[in-house]
């Protein structure tokens, strides 16, 4: 902790994923003049963030963070890799749409050049 308070870290967060080292499995600490002090839980749980504006919370297997002036929860990167990959198989969809759309239109127009002949 000395070392970080000499190098200025305003605050820092220990989360212990199995929760048998710490007494709690999540702390805080901010630096305040040349030490630093345990982060009080919020009312609502968690531990806020003043230098990031958000808020860490232990939820039931892992840990969250909050963004309370969006009011949204952050996604893991896992959820963030889940919704690329959806999206990336809604742009494959929309581009064979669009590609059997431009076949049925060449056909078409095919058809409607063999019969002006």
């Amino acid at each position: 902790m000395q070392l970080y308070a000499e190098i200025g870290i305003p605050e820092y967060f220990i989360y212990d994923v199995d929760r048998r080292y710490l007494p709690s499995p999540l702390l805080g600490f901010r630096l305040i003049g040349d030490a630093y002090v345990e982060i009080a839980s919020l009312a609502r749980g968690g531990l806020p963030s003043v230098r990031l504006g958000l808020e860490f919370h232990l939820l039931d297997e892992s840990l969250g963070i909050y963004d309370p002036e969006a009011e949204a929860w952050l996604k893991t990167s896992a959820e963030r890799a889940e919704d690329a990959e959806e999206r990336a198989n809604q742009e494959a969809d929309a581009r064979q749409k669009a590609e059997a759309e431009v076949v049925r239109l060449q056909e078409a127009l095919a058809r409607l050049s063999n019969i002006r002949k």
